[in-house]
């Protein structure tokens, strides 16, 4: 299960259309308020987090999630890789950095590099 929280509504859903359609389960907020108890409930092994959000921010997110325990992979969505602010969350325990633009295929792969590949089920 992979939870995705990001304040960019459309490109999200596309987001977890893709990862969903490659074979991995997507749980999908725009809160970040809300992490924590999806955290709870659904025991993503992957968060895939905006840097930017607000009410938390991103990082506070990140440093909530580790304070609390949460030992799987954590993917940070940056604007641009090149800022200086981006190193910031390898601090906060993130796996991976991935900047704009983003396309669909990197993203794929940084969720491969950090869990796997998924597990299809086979069709009767």
């Amino acid at each position: 299960m992979i939870l995705l929280v990001t304040q960019e509504d459309e490109f999200a859903k596309h987001m977890a259309r893709f990862l969903a359609a490659k074979g991995y389960p997507v749980m999908l907020t725009f809160q970040g308020s809300e992490v924590p108890t999806l955290v709870t409930q659904g025991n993503p092994q992957l968060i895939i987090v905006n840097l930017y959000l607000r009410n938390p921010s991103g990082i506070g997110i990140l440093r909530q999630l580790r304070a609390q325990g949460y030992v799987g992979k954590i993917i940070v969505l940056a604007d641009y890789s090149t800022t200086t602010e981006v190193h910031r969350p390898f601090y906060d325990g993130v796996d991976q950095v991935l900047g704009q633009p983003l396309s669909l295929l990197h993203l794929l792969t940084a969720v491969r590099v950090a869990i796997g590949p998924s597990v299809k089920r086979k069709t009767a």
